[in-house]
């Protein structure tokens, strides 16, 4: 199995752009257009019109290492696993730099891109979205259940049997990298 080093080396970042024919209805994760734990709502204001049926990109961009709780700092967080200050995706440290910082009393943790108008479509509409390709961004991603939300909060990770009644399940947070094949690893296999 090739090493961490050796698989970040040899994959390329999808740094904003990246690969993103010039005539695509395109989303990037930008700084000033992305938002920052709440989902889009009807007083939202759309980053991008398009016709229905229209096929869209977008980038989107982790919270991890953004987070107070993980130093606010992507490069020292990821740098921590090994990953160095370039191989962090541009339109994330460019968050960071905008200075904008998450309310973590007032929202959830996640960047959302977005949203895109469908033109014609009216409210009460229901819209279908197919997904038609993902791609990975970068060699890396993290695994986490911190703060006790999530998709199962209080079922995942599941309580260790030695754990004594009454003391919260430890929180999971981990940096995974891909195995130059395109599947994951934790860390340490």
């Amino acid at each position: 199995m090739p090493q961490l080093s050796e698989v970040l080396a040899a994959t390329a970042l999808r740094h904003r752009g990246v690969g993103v024919p010039a005539d695509a209805p395109y989303v990037p994760a930008r700084a000033d257009e992305v938002g920052w734990g709440l989902l889009p709502n009807a007083v939202s204001r759309p980053v991008l019109r398009v016709p229905s049926g229209a096929a869209v990109r977008f980038d989107t961009i982790s919270h991890e290492g953004l987070l107070a709780d993980q130093g606010s700092d992507p490069r020292g967080f990821f740098g921590a696993a090994g990953i160095r200050s370039d191989q962090i995706l541009d339109d994330a440290l460019a968050l960071l730099d905008s200075g904008r910082r998450h309310t973590p009393e007032a929202a959830g943790p996640h960047v959302v891109t977005g949203p895109v108008a469908v033109r014609g479509a009216r409210p009460g509409d229901v819209l279908e979205v197919e997904v038609l390709e993902l791609v990975q961004r970068a060699p890396y991603g993290v695994i986490s259940n911190r703060h006790g939300r999530g998709a199962l909060p209080g079922e995942l990770p599941i309580t260790p049997a030695d754990l004594p009644p009454g003391v919260d399940v430890p929180p999971v947070c981990l940096v995974a990298h891909t195995d130059g094949g395109g599947h994951g690893v934790l860390p340490g296999r």
